[in-house]
């Protein structure tokens, strides 16, 4: 053997990569050492043995398709196949193949070299499983989406109902023996129904709930003292009402303007609570 042979060999021996060449046959007819680590065997049972047995049937195939679809002008092929040990693992490695030919284009043998890729191979698929199982989840969200979406809707849908109910129960009966009831009863009695009655009408305004937004924080007390000054009650018709002292109704109305930022303005505080 020259000494370009004995480098060569050596080159080859120390390659973490898989080296084999093969007859057209498959007959293994030489192996580096990491391809015998590989595969769990010594040289002298692999060299001289046919490979394909150990092979994946549909890896098989793609050896034996190679042999035959090879030819000087397309001699390489690329695949990633499946190796199963001994011990049951299984690897994936890469093989390049290289056919070589004769001077009259007859082929004479197969060169493979081999990467194992395992680690590779398992990111991929745990990508891909991770993408299918986010798909998955994209989809059930979507549907529990517009499953919300249509109870939503449904919701809004009984709202409406409500008020409208609410709208017509007050306008149609409720107001009408409002009504009915002042022209038979005393002066104050009046004044309490059409208070009423003018409670009622804003079941259809927006004043109930803007008055009770959380901005302004207004007690219950400050919201049933602003419904009544917007009713146009003095502080003293608000006080004989509620049966508290003119002087505690002055105190809500000094929080209720701080409140509303209305302290070192001149607005009139019954015209601003019409105008909510």
């Amino acid at each position: 053997m020259s000494e370009n042979c004995v480098q060569y060999q050596h080159v080859v021996e120390d390659q973490m990569e898989l080296v084999c060449r093969y007859k057209p046959d498959c007959t293994l007819t030489f192996a580096n050492q990491a391809y015998c680590r590989y595969h769990e065997k010594s040289r002298e049972e692999l060299i001289g043995k046919n490979f394909l047995p150990s092979v994946r049937p549909d890896d098989r195939q793609v050896v034996l398709d190679f042999i035959d679809w090879a030819s000087p002008q397309n001699p390489i092929s690329t695949e990633i196949q499946q190796i199963t040990k001994g011990s049951g693992e299984i690897f994936w490695v890469e093989w390049r193949r290289r056919a070589l030919f004769d001077d009259s284009g007859k082929l004479q043998e197969i060169q493979s070299v081999g990467r194992d890729v395992t680690e590779y191979k398992q990111t991929a698929e745990a990508l891909k499983e991770s993408e299918e199982d986010l798909r998955r989840k994209n989809i059930e969200l979507e549907r529990k989406n517009t499953a919300l979406t249509e109870v939503l809707e449904h919701i809004e849908l009984q709202k409406l109902q409500i008020k409208s109910d609410v709208i017509a129960n007050a306008e149609e009966v409720l107001i009408p023996m409002l009504d009915q009831l002042a022209t038979k009863g005393s002066n104050i009695d009046k004044i309490y129904l059409n208070l009423i009655k003018r409670s009622l009408e804003d079941l259809t305004s927006s004043f109930g709930r803007t008055i009770t937004l959380s901005d302004f924080k207004l007690t219950p007390r400050e919201v049933q003292i602003c419904n009544l000054i917007k009713r146009g009650l003095s502080s003293k018709e608000i006080a004989s009402f509620l049966n508290i002292s003119k002087f505690t109704v002055g105190r809500h109305r000094h929080n209720i303007r701080e409140k509303l930022k209305l302290t070192n303005k001149k607005d009139n505080l019954n015209i601003y609570l019409q105008g909510l």
